[in-house]
């Protein structure tokens, strides 16, 4: 069954930190698009808890937990796409 995306998806290994009110749990974004990213993690988040994503550049991203499953959740991101995409594009350059 072909998938239907509305942005495409870029593979990445950034490390990052989500963050939620009872505290953060480490992470890595496995991949990411305008809309939200792939995230690996030694936890569980409930779907639908609003999160703010820190990649270790210095970037916080507001999302929703859009799924989860065995070591890895979904994020929507929730934050203007255009923000997204001005604070996200810059670090494929870093990136490598």
């Amino acid at each position: 069954m072909k998938e239907h995306r509305t942005h495409e998806r870029k593979n990445v290994q950034w490390n990052a930190c989500i963050m939620t009110p009872e505290g953060a749990l480490n992470c890595i974004v496995n991949n990411f698009s305008l809309g939200g990213a792939r995230v690996g993690l030694v936890g569980w988040l409930r779907k639908k808890r609003h999160v703010r994503l820190d990649i270790e550049k210095n970037v916080s991203l507001h999302a929703d937990v859009a799924w989860h499953g065995i070591g890895m959740v979904g994020l929507r991101f929730t934050d203007d796409p255009a923000h997204v995409a001005s604070t996200l594009v810059p670090l494929l350059s870093q990136s490598g």
